[in-house]
């Protein structure tokens, strides 16, 4: 038969007849079951809490030590998690008030020394017991979060004021990593919740399993997740902890038979670099004010990660914080612009190579703000999509788009009959489960033809969601719609994912174009994407010609269109017209003349 394991008891008093008198008690009822440490003061009892080889079963602590008093020595073990022991306060003094006082404070239950027996005492120190597991049950429950099992935010700021007080009294610092998972809300949209609640269980999952296990990981809400750094030798390690964090997501998951690629968006903020309070200073400010003020700058770090592409990280600066500013500012005149008719569409013509005649337009989007002047969408498109607004935006370019093209159309019947008109739809557009009736209204409308519309999609946008991406524009391809993939050559579109959408054109990113005529190994990339494209019967445009030389080039490698400054910066409706009607303004494009060998780096 297995014996018992014996209670390990710390009994803390500084009268030595008092403790005689416990251990008299204690010994009476189980005397080989019961192992007593002993100390005579809150020094001296926080030594034995500190070097215990294994954690106490009960803590008998006296109200009256000296000069101090129990409550005191509660408040620190509270205050530094000295131990999670059940505590049982014995006092020779009866009165209520110091009773309730310490039950405040934290003891599980209050001992007259007067009323110490074998039985009141081991009764006592049962019911501690009890108490205090129930009081550890209901405070995982306050504290952590019911779906992932992670801290909530209420005990991971609590945990961060603690690691902040640390960080002052040992002069080092600590670090709160945010995350956000990218495009989560499509995961909800597409597959339901349930299906999100499991994506964010695996990746809490993950995430806790790549970190050590002293860090602390929370679920601040939504899919936004935070990680409490300590005890690191120096911030560069947090650089390797960042890298490890995103390549631990990046493995596909498994949902309802759904592949999911998921990734997350980082921001980094550390004390006391990244906060106004120093150790030295920190007096100033509350250890709640410090701690909210350090999880905001890594929540804007974040941001700034997201606003880079997704799936990377960020350290916060003062320069996130006017960033911030900048797109709260920008959120709010968002929401008035379309009713105050603020924005402008501009076009760019898109050139056939072999006879430099206008083959299509590009519809681009313009902001005139009232005090700010002329906004490009690089700065105000990604605060539309953050803040639910692109749908909208979305819908006036569209319509104004293709109004434009029937006015064209009707204007220029015979030289432009087949123009054609490239408009940008971002991966929330597509999402929209109406997004097709929406465009067929207005193309129906406008009484244009539908192949004379092609929308623009980034590479970012058709693989976020692949399996519903395609199903869209298989229901947009089929009502004659054309398709278009942007900025080709900076996201991660393979093969597979261009033989299974219904493509018609595949447009070469600028960064390729650049040095297309000074290093071979970009003209090889770009003859090698042009040959691709047309082995899948895409017609392939260069984005970003700004040379004569590049023009050239690209015409002997076989593309397409030519789309860039060389021929036309982006104009407004009324000067395009005007290049309608006499395109003979359009720049010529030449015959190709290579440099000589030592001009053209292999690089």
């Amino acid at each position: 038969m297995l014996q018992a394991k014996p209670l390990k008891i710390l009994l803390v008093d500084d009268d030595q007849v008092d403790r005689m008198a416990v251990k008299r008690a204690l010994g009476k009822k189980n005397n080989k079951n019961i192992l007593i440490d002993e100390a005579c003061g809150i020094s001296e009892a926080i030594q034995r809490l500190t070097q215990a080889s294994a954690p106490y079963d009960c803590l008998l602590l006296d109200y009256r030590l000296g000069g101090q008093n129990g409550l005191q020595l509660i408040q620190k073990i509270q205050s530094e998690s000295l131990s999670q022991a059940p505590i049982v306060m014995l006092s020779g003094i009866d009165d209520e008030t110091i009773m309730l006082n310490c039950l405040k404070e934290g003891a599980q239950d209050f001992l007259l020394k007067s009323e110490i027996s074998s039985h009141s005492l081991m009764r006592a120190i049962r019911y501690a017991q009890e108490r205090k597991q129930l009081s550890l049950q209901m405070r995982h429950l306050a504290q952590h979060d019911a779906l992932t099992g992670l801290a909530n935010r209420t005990l991971f700021i609590e945990r961060v004021k603690r690691a902040i007080a640390r960080a002052n009294r040992e002069d080092s610092f600590c670090a709160i990593i945010f995350i956000d998972v990218d495009n989560f809300k499509s995961i909800n949209d597409t597959l339901g919740h349930e299906a999100g609640d499991k994506l964010l269980t695996i990746l809490a999952q993950r995430i806790q399993s790549s970190l050590r296990g002293e860090d602390l990981v929370g679920r601040l809400g939504g899919d936004e997740f935070s990680v409490l750094i300590e005890g690191v030798p120096k911030q560069t390690t947090l650089v390797n902890i960042a890298q490890q964090l995103l390549e631990t997501v990046q493995d596909p998951v498994i949902i309802y038979n759904k592949t999911i690629h998921t990734s997350i968006s980082v921001g980094i903020a550390s004390y006391p670099s990244n906060t106004s309070s120093t150790p030295q200073t920190s007096t100033h400010q509350t250890s709640s004010e410090i701690a909210s003020k350090l999880i905001k700058c890594a929540d804007l770090a974040m941001y700034k990660a997201k606003q880079s592409g997704r799936n990377n990280y960020c350290f916060y600066s003062e320069d996130l914080q006017q960033l911030a500013n900048e797109y709260a500012n920008l959120k709010i005149d968002l929401h008035s612009a379309l009713a105050n008719n603020e924005f402008e569409l501009y076009y760019q013509p898109q050139i056939l190579a072999v006879n430099h005649q206008i083959a299509g337009v590009e519809a681009l989007i313009r902001w005139h703000h009232p005090s700010r002047g002329m906004i490009s969408p690089d700065k105000f498109i990604p605060v539309a999509e953050s803040s639910g607004l692109i749908n909208a935006i979305g819908d006036w370019v569209i319509e104004h788009a293709c109004s434009q093209l029937k006015r064209w159309l009707t204007q220029f019947p015979d030289s432009n009959s087949t123009l054609t008109m490239a408009i940008n739809v971002s991966a929330l557009q597509i999402r929209q489960p109406n997004l097709t009736e929406k465009i067929c209204t207005v193309v129906e409308k406008c009484q244009i033809p539908y192949g004379q519309v092609e929308l623009e999609l980034t590479e970012s946008a058709l693989i976020d969601d692949i399996d519903q991406c395609v199903l869209k524009l298989q229901s947009l391809s089929g009502q004659g719609i054309q398709m278009a993939i942007d900025d080709f050559g900076t996201g991660f579109s393979s093969f597979r994912h261009l033989q299974q959408m219904p493509l018609k054109t595949l447009k070469i990113d600028k960064t390729f174009i650049d040095q297309i005529c000074v290093t071979s190994k970009n003209q090889t990339i770009v003859k090698a994407i042009i040959a691709m494209a047309h082995a899948l019967q895409m017609s392939v445009v260069a984005e970003g010609v700004e040379t004569k030389e590049q023009a050239v080039l690209l015409k002997e490698l076989g593309c397409d269109k030519l789309q860039g400054f060389y021929f036309s910066r982006p104009l407004t409706a009324s000067a395009f017209e005007k290049l309608l009607a006499n395109p003979r303004a359009i720049p010529q494009v030449g015959i190709y003349t290579p440099p000589s060998t030592n001009q053209l780096s292999a690089h």
